[in-house]
């Protein structure tokens, strides 16, 4: 019961921070994605208020566009995995709005350059966003393309790597294991794979949902291992806040199963797995006396070495 508090508490206070930062609405659904949001999945549709940290997953020619009551709009393409949060929030030295693979685009036009909106994703952080920019994670290549306006973007793989000052129409091509390239233009295979709806400026639907009841959550249900693992799995500033919201599933056999199978991807499971005996056992433990070398024997030996000769 305690442990489920703690997860309703968690939930509770990552919807009060969203309220804070300005109310996100789901106003354009394609397909049937999902979202994750303390220990319950359900389907993502249009008029969904969306919550800090909601985990969305979208499928093949999935699409969800999340727009807040400043005009900022977060697009999430297909196959696509994310965490949403208020582009302009910062957690852990990056933005909180976080792309773990897939494809988002984000539309920001406040010039005050206090906001500092951005993304982070495995390997880059791009920030400074006044204008659109379109944002690909995949295990070849990454790539980021200034659609209009401008932003600035950071290898997070080495640190004190050059900040790259991006106009309308540069790209950055992020590959493993070499720095990241900048060009003028993006190059056609790029373009080629764009997703069908992040060609076009969609208008803008916030108003049309503000004063309406917020979509009814669909489809609720649990969650299995298979469906967080490459969140379980993420870099550790992402990873870590899940072993609080998530502990309870450590008592489902299947997911138990999986944590321990990639316990060394995420050792901060371990105390959850594999808790410490109680104090009062250790200290018991640690506090049973030891027989002395210089004790004097007891038994026969020392009956006949006392006895008289």
């Amino acid at each position: 019961m305690f442990r489920w508090a703690i997860a309703v508490a968690l939930v509770g206070a990552t919807a009060l921070a969203a309220a804070a930062e300005g109310s996100a609405i789901a106003t354009i659904v394609e397909g049937k994605p999902s979202v994750i949001r303390g220990l319950v999945r359900f389907d993502v549709a249009e008029g969904l208020r969306m919550s800090a940290n909601d985990l969305v997953r979208t499928g093949d020619g999935a699409f969800v566009r999340i727009e807040y009551d400043d005009g900022t709009a977060v697009e999430v393409g297909p196959s696509t995995l994310a965490q949403i949060n208020y582009p302009s929030v910062r957690k852990s030295g990056c933005s909180a709005l976080y792309l773990l693979s897939g494809w988002m685009k984000l539309i920001s036009d406040k010039p005050d350059a206090s906001h500092k909106d951005g993304i982070c994703a495995p390997g880059i952080q791009v920030t400074d966003v006044s204008g659109s920019v379109v944002l690909l994670i995949d295990t070849e290549t990454s790539a980021l393309f200034v659609e209009d306006g401008k932003a600035q973007a950071i290898d997070r793989r080495k640190p004190g790597s050059k900040t790259f000052a991006l106009k309308r129409g540069n790209y950055l091509a992020i590959t493993p294991d070499h720095p990241p390239t900048q060009l003028e233009r993006p190059v056609p295979a790029f373009v080629d794979a764009v997703p069908r709806l992040f060609r076009d400026t969609l208008p803008k639907r916030y108003a049309q949902f503000q004063g309406r009841p917020p979509a009814v959550q669909r489809n609720r249900a649990g969650f299995g291992y298979a469906e967080v693992e490459p969140w379980i799995n993420a870099e550790p500033a992402i990873r870590g806040s899940f072993v609080a919201l998530w502990r309870d599933k450590a008592t489902e056999p299947a997911f138990r199963a999986g944590l321990e199978r990639d316990l060394p991807r995420h050792p901060e499971w371990d105390p959850i797995l594999h808790p410490p005996p109680p104090p009062s056992e250790a200290n018991a433990e640690t506090e049973r006396p030891t027989p002395s070398p210089h004790s004097a024997p007891k038994g026969p030996e020392a009956t006949n070495a006392s006895a008289p000769r």
